[in-house]
């Protein structure tokens, strides 16, 4: 494990969402440190939708309990460009036929940034969860074995920390 983010790296993050076992997934990229722009599909107003923001410390989230990180972008600039140029919001994904959710939005943004060559992923994304279990909820049971499984499995301990308030952040490195 780290205890700070590397410039330029991308991180696949987990967020409490306040019911034990589930997590909103995100994509977080770090420009100075724990300052960096923070991407993921929300539906806080009706329908999914892109939400990106930028952020001086993502450490002082009160609901990130993981950042996993899968590899070094070639541009900054293409990526940024890449997911603001995503515009599959569902109902269903066209890459994999789940159903629509942060998750879904996360692997497939993943998979388009892999095949543009913007970061080389650990793993192969398209089997982060079997389509059967595409709710926007799960379990440690339902998981494949994969680099989501294992930041999911360092994630669920973590959790109950932070949703009381004394717990931190961890950043893993998923290319290890």
């Amino acid at each position: 494990m780290s205890s700070s983010f590397e410039n330029g790296a991308l991180y696949m993050t987990l967020n409490t969402r306040g019911q034990p076992g589930t997590f909103h997934w995100g994509i977080f990229l770090p420009c100075s440190g724990a300052k960096g722009w923070y991407y993921h599909a929300t539906n806080k107003s009706g329908g999914w939708k892109l939400e990106v923001k930028l952020t001086n410390n993502i450490r002082n989230s009160r609901t990130i309990v993981l950042a996993y990180k899968l590899g070094f972008v070639s541009s900054e600039a293409a990526l940024d460009q890449t997911l603001r140029a995503i515009t599959d919001f569902g109902p269903i994904s066209k890459r994999t036929g789940e159903t629509f959710s942060c998750r879904t939005w996360m692997k497939d943004s993943l998979a388009t940034l892999h095949d543009k060559g913007i970061v080389t992923l650990p793993a192969d994304i398209g089997k982060f969860y079997p389509p059967a279990f595409s709710k926007g909820y799960f379990t440690n049971k339902m998981v494949e074995d994969t680099l989501a499984k294992k930041a999911f499995d360092e994630a669920t301990p973590l959790e109950p920390a932070i949703e009381s308030g004394t717990g931190d952040l961890t950043i893993m490195d998923g290319t290890a």
